[in-house]
């Protein structure tokens, strides 16, 4: 039940980015495979990512790069489990998921895009407080946090991630 409720929470998710974000992004991706292609290594929780390859001097991957304005969810899983009953037959399952979000740095008025602080908002609008019609508690906005930037066609292009957390009972 947990590793389906996963998956079917990230597509969930990815659905609801798909239809409230129309045309803002090139991409919506929900496979871990789809956004392994870009880079993407979830290890606990964190990110240790090729995406941000060095600490120093963080810079995006060229095919995550070329692949901007785009979102991409990732099911950081069960961060945490707690009984809910005296037999220890329920269990409260704690769940992590995280919106990649890539853009331009800042939207100008030459470009047709949001920019990247502005799609933040927007998924998080999006997001916050929806059960999407499952057994869940609604999903809480989390940690927002910058993951890197690079330039492509001269000028400043950032990923952020966008924390949110559920949970349910399983059974």
């Amino acid at each position: 039940m947990i590793m389906s409720m996963l998956i079917t929470l990230q597509t969930a998710i990815a659905d609801r980015l798909r239809q409230g974000m129309g045309q803002m992004v090139r991409e919506v991706a929900a496979d871990l495979d789809e956004t392994a292609l870009c880079g993407l290594q979830l290890a606990h929780g964190d990110y240790s990512s090729r995406l941000t390859p060095g600490q120093a001097s963080p810079t995006i991957n060229p095919q995550a790069l070329a692949r901007l304005p785009a979102l991409w969810t990732v099911a950081g899983g069960i961060v945490s489990s707690q009984p809910q009953s005296s037999q220890r037959l329920r269990y409260k399952a704690n769940a992590l998921f995280t919106v990649i979000v890539g853009d331009r740095l800042q939207a100008d008025a030459a470009y047709k895009g949001a920019g990247v602080w502005q799609l933040v908002y927007a998924v998080r609008r999006l997001l916050a407080s929806q059960d999407f019609g499952l057994a869940v508690n609604p999903l809480l906005p989390e940690k927002v946090r910058p993951l890197g930037q690079a330039a492509r066609d001269g000028q400043p292009w950032s990923l952020v991630a966008c924390d949110f957390s559920t949970y349910w009972l399983d059974e």
